[in-house]
């Protein structure tokens, strides 16, 4: 994938309590970054068959 399309990349560490974004801001790239003191993220589930 392209990292100019203006698309959001996320990464997230094996423990969930860690978030990268990374981004196209329209004259370099961005990165957001968020680190949780206690629990982790929670992302919905993905259906089999579908991504």
């Amino acid at each position: 994938m392209d990292p100019l399309s203006g698309q959001l990349f996320l990464f997230i560490n094996r423990r969930c309590d860690k978030m990268k974004i990374l981004y196209w801001d329209g004259d370099g790239l961005a990165i957001w970054y968020r680190r949780l003191e206690q629990g982790t993220f929670q992302f919905p589930k993905i259906a089999e068959g579908l991504g």
